[in-house]
């Protein structure tokens, strides 16, 4: 029983016959591109008989003719081909049959030879294949037999053994059952054609099994067996569908003629079935060829007026129809793509063919592709396109591919735009970049090469320098070059040379302020007999370093062809300029400032250093004078009482001589702000303590004038960090100056109080008040009010301002309020700042802890933690904790390590530390101390241990 199988011609097997193993692996991956699945790579002839006993090749592909050298070999072949011959390409010989001898067994269907022979390989293999590949449509008039499948189903074992044997040699599959249920079990997975059935096998009933195959498979024939049947009982066999009932015994060769007829019966019928189906397809066929026709023209129409490219492709890889718009853009006529059968590779560009035959491949797979861009060549073979190409599996009504269909559009116009969007990118990138470089320090020296580098890059060229132009003799210097040629030697000196000998360019440069460009330097009048002509440099463009129509500089780039520049080149290369320009006048504006700055601070050093010299022979002969007053005004010390006049002489003396030490102190304090030289210490202090040790201070002055001094502090001011004598200073400056300008009987306010996040500070007094036009004054240096003290005080004027000084370098702010006849009010604000506890411990989950608790239970704290020393050190550095909370144990450096650490920085002013620990070792608590911790807190914390010893250094 004989069948034909449909079979893919791209499942077929190909040997590649080759010693050039490079040439058979491009060959095997030509193939694979096109879909064939199958291929193998042997060396030579010989291999090949050797691997024809495993499996035989459907199509031999060999640059060499067959070898063939013995009898055994021949003998392989003919019995493996079985008298067919092996179909074989050459490829890359010519081949005559007169002059080489071809060995039996083996056909020479084509031979290829030469570049356009050689790219017709796939179309032939396909062709060869198709002939070879046995399909039935090829053979209308042939009937296909098929393989019938026979279930004996009975108990007689001896019986069912002879009826098997005797339809196996008829060439059925036969399968044998003894039972009712396994015969169901098979027939319910294989369908047999025919069913030879005991009328009595055991766990069923014959008529009920005839019954359940009739209704489950109709298809399915049946012929019951049987002995002892009654005439009736057959009827019902009959009645139910049964084909024949035989009665036991039997002759065999009655059962073999029964079966062939009833199985020639049933081919008979799926014949006629099939030619049907047939009709029924050709006429389908029939009908689509008429709506084809109707359509063609309007589809036919659309399709020439595209400017798209429509194309067909043959499975063999050749293009067969293309659209009119082929010609208009690749130069490829009609006659062209139907007369050459033109292999799709020739249309691809050799960059994009590997990505182009791998979506091809992909297609013949039945898959679709869109959007694949490549280049497709134009006939000349020197000019392509940008192309965005769609394709598509085509089929027949069959459903049996074709072919390839697809639309390629060109895009050349998006693809230009896209280039252009890109040199836009790559040039602001470099816009960006050297604005990088220039802002990166106002030091040609550190900038200039960086830039000649980035524009090289950009640009594409070769070599370049950077000339510096003197604004007084107008004269350039080479600053900087660069040169990624091999002409370096002897570079700088040729670029300088050609500088100073080109006048005429450079003059050019800074009267028109555009890029100079010279295409060929040999043939420049003066340029041609410079250095740099000699070392091989072709162009030269020369481009004005500009900014505020001042040529700072000569950016001069060389290259070693006679390249063309375009204006969008030169418009970028004039921004560059430009941007260079503005970094260069930004330089020297920063040299000048410089010079400026040096020659202030030299001025400034000079005053200091005069204002030091006065204030110290100032002091000497003050401090002589005073001491001498005290020793006159002291009876102790005269042998004579001094009169009334004289004693009054004395203390005019002693009160004239204090304003001068006084004078000199505020010149010193002044002379030290300005240069910066003051610096503040401070500690965390109590405002309400500085205020009131003020008062007591100037109590006596008071007294002396009987004017009250009245404090008013709020409750619960927070501590705050100052430097405590500076705020002192301010604090008696004010008062001074109100007990100065308050008349006798009157009184002065100190208030503080808390304002928002700020700490306030007040003096008022009942004084005469001050002119609305001195208010904006006072805070100025040597500024003073018209009128003098209630017993004609004077001051230096320098008080208030460094009052003014102070509070800044405290962050803080100071005014005065004052109405003529009401008095003053001057006022100042310390800010409250946050008290940083730092945490150094190793174990984040004790930091975290101990930070919550501190955070509910204390306002106005900051808690920072670190897991290591050094990050311990460098947060005491950087946020000056009020309070260390540091682990004795941690793993890298313990606490006592960096507790030493601290000390050796900051010496005595180290803040108070607080140790963690978990041993209750007493030498450990006293190792604690002796090292000057303030105190230490026993593991695990108690909260109320811990706050009362954090608090008392709040």
């Amino acid at each position: 029983m004989e069948t034909y199988q449909q079979r893919s011609i791209f499942n077929s097997l190909i040997a590649i016959v080759s010693q050039n193993q490079t040439l058979a692996k491009i060959l095997k991956e030509q193939c694979g591109l096109y879909g064939f699945n199958h291929v193998s790579l042997l060396s030579d002839w010989p291999a090949l008989i050797e691997s024809v006993a495993e499996s035989l090749p459907d199509l031999i592909v060999s640059d060499h003719l067959p070898e063939i050298n013995n009898a055994q070999s021949y003998q392989t072949l003919r019995v493996r081909t079985d008298g067919e011959t092996l179909p074989v390409i050459l490829y890359g010989m010519k081949y005559s049959e007169t002059i080489h001898y071809v060995p039996e067994g083996v056909d020479i269907v084509a031979s290829l030879y030469g570049r356009e022979e050689e790219q017709r390989l796939l179309e032939l293999i396909h062709e060869e294949l198709r002939k070879n590949i046995l399909e039935p449509e090829q053979f209308p008039g042939k009937v296909v037999q098929e393989h019938f499948n026979i279930l004996v189903a009975t108990a007689d074992q001896e019986l069912g053994a002879v009826i098997q044997l005797a339809l196996k040699q008829e060439g059925y599959f036969v399968s044998l059952v003894s039972e009712g249920h396994e015969a169901m079990r098979y027939i319910d997975g294989i369908s047999p054609h025919l069913v030879l059935l005991e009328a009595n096998l055991p766990g069923f009933s014959g008529a009920s099994l005839l019954s359940w195959i009739k209704e489950s498979f109709p298809e399915t024939h049946v012929v019951m067996m049987g002995t002892d049947v009654g005439e009736q009982q057959i009827n019902r066999f009959l009645a139910a569908g049964a084909e024949r009932y035989l009665s036991k015994p039997f002759s065999i060769d009655h059962l073999l003629t029964l079966c062939r007829s009833i199985l020639s019966q049933s081919n008979q019928i799926a014949v006629h079935e099939r030619l049907l189906q047939r009709l029924e397809e050709k006429e389908q066929q029939i009908q689509e060829l008429l709506l084809l026709k109707e359509s063609e023209e309007t589809l036919r129409t659309l399709v020439t007026a595209s400017g798209d490219i429509i194309f067909r492709i043959t499975p063999q890889g050749v293009i067969n129809f293309a659209t009119p718009a082929v010609e208009e853009q690749l130069g490829y006529t009609p006659e062209d793509i139907e007369q050459e059968h033109i292999n799709v590779s020739k249309f691809v560009h050799s960059n994009d063919l590997i990505r182009v035959m791998a979506g091809i491949r992909q297609v013949i797979r039945g898959s679709s592709i869109q959007g694949l861009e490549c280049r497709l060549m134009h006939q000349d073979r020197v000019r392509f396109r940008w192309y965005s190409i769609n394709c598509y599996p085509m089929y027949n009504s069959q459903k049996t591919f074709v072919g390839v269909g697809g639309i390629a559009r060109d895009i050349g116009s998006i693809k230009r735009y896209e280039e252009e969007i890109q040199q836009q990118n790559e040039r602001l990138a470099a816009l960006n970049a050297i604005a990088g470089i220039v802002s990166h320090s106002l030091n040609p020296d550190d900038t200039l090469s960086g830039v000649i580098d980035k524009v090289l890059e950009i640009m594409r060229l070769q070599a370049g320098g950077i000339f510096l132009i003197d604004r007084e003799t107008n004269e350039a210097t080479l600053k900087s070059s660069r040169t990624l040629s091999e002409k370096r030697i002897g570079f700088e000196s040729a670029l300088q040379e050609a500088c100073f000998t080109c006048v005429d360019i450079k003059e050019q440069l800074m009267k028109t302020h555009e890029p100079v460009v010279i295409k060929e330097m040999a043939r420049h009048p003066h340029l041609a007999k410079t250095a740099l002509a000699s070392l091989g440099w072709q162009g030269l463009i020369g481009l004005p370093l500009v900014s505020m129509d001042i040529v700072y500089g000569i950016m001069a780039l060389l290259t070693e062809d006679t390249r063309q520049f375009s204006r969008d080149d030169l418009q970028f290369l004039a921004s560059i300029g430009h941007q260079v320009g503005i970094s260069l006048e930004n330089m020297a504006l920063y040299q000048q400032e410089l010079k400026a700055r040096e020659r202030l601070e030299d001025l400034n050093r000079l005053k200091d250093d005069f204002v030091a010299i006065v204030s110290h022979d100032l002091r000497s002969p003050l401090t002589a004078i005073l001491g001498a007053t005290e020793i006159l005004l002291n009876d102790d010390y005269m042998d004579v009482p001094l009169t009334t006049d004289q004693r009054e002489l004395i203390e005019n003396i002693q009160v004239m001589g204090e304003q001068q030490l006084h004078l000199v102190n505020d010149l010193l304090d002044l002379a030290k702000i300005e240069s910066g030289k003051i610096q503040l210490t401070p500690t965390v202090a109590d405002i309400e303590d500085v205020a009131l040790q003020c008062l007591q201070t100037l109590q006596v002055l008071a007294d002396n004038k009987d004017i009250r001094l009245a404090p008013m502090i709020a409750p619960g001011l927070p501590k705050i960090r100052i430097d405590v004598p500076k705020v002192t200073q301010v604090i008696n400056n004010l008062l001074s100056n109100a007990i100065k300008f308050t008349e006798p009987g009157g009184s002065i306010t100190l208030q503080v109080e808390k304002d928002e996040e700020m700490i306030k500070v007040a003096v008022s007094d009942t004084g005469e008040g001050i002119p609305p036009e001195e208010l904006l004054l006072l805070f100025n240096k040597f500024q003073q009010v018209k009128s003098s003290g209630t017993r004609g005080e004077r001051g230096t004027g320098l008080g208030l301002a460094i009052c003014k000084n102070l509070i800044e370098l405290h962050h803080g702010k100071i005014w005065v309020e004052s109405r003529i006849g009401m008095g003053s009010t001057f006022a100042f604000t310390l800010p409250v700042t946050e008290h940083v506890i730092l945490i150094i411990d190793d174990s984040i989950f004790v930091a975290r802890s101990l930070e919550a608790i501190l955070m509910e239970h204390i306002d106005h704290i900051t808690v920072k933690y670190a897991q290591d020393g050094n990050e311990g050190l460098q947060m005491v550095e950087e946020f000056a904790p009020v309070v260390i909370i540091l682990d004795y144990m941690m793993p890298e450096e313990d606490g006592i390590q960096v507790f030493q650490k601290l000390r050796k920085r900051y010496g005595s002013k180290v803040p108070p530390t607080i140790f963690l620990t978990a041993s209750q070792d007493l030498e450990v608590r006293r190792q604690i101390f002796d090292l000057g911790a303030a105190d230490y807190l026993q593991k695990p914390v108690d909260v109320n241990d811990l706050l009362p010893r954090i608090s008392r250094f709040l």
